[in-house]
């Protein structure tokens, strides 16, 4: 087996939000990495660490100050705010796209 890294770039959860549920595509993003190497020079055995790191975007270092979770999800009892939380995550992609796709 090779020498090597795997990386696995996904969500993780960070906070929990009172009375609401959790779904996957929701947690803040976390590297995680294995690395496979020699367990010396000449040896024949393998060793594996692991490590990982948040992706620290701005909503990341928001809610870190605050020390708690800024926006509402996918799932959430409130209906209302459920909804105002739809409406912007819309509003937030349809502002992105044309730099995603343009710039």
């Amino acid at each position: 087996f090779p020498d090597g890294h795997f990386v696995q770039n996904g969500p993780n959860p960070r906070w929990v939000r009172p009375n609401a549920g959790y779904h996957p595509f929701e947690g803040d993003g976390m590297l995680h990495s294995v690395e496979i190497a020699s367990a010396g020079k000449g040896s024949q055995s393998r060793c594996a660490r692991y490590s990982n790191s948040w992706v620290r975007t701005a909503k990341w270092f928001a809610e870190d100050v605050a020390q708690r979770p800024l926006a509402s999800g996918f799932i959430d009892d409130d209906m209302l705010r459920m909804g105002l939380n739809a409406a912007l995550n819309v509003a937030s992609v349809a502002r992105a796209v044309p730099n995603i796709m343009w710039d």
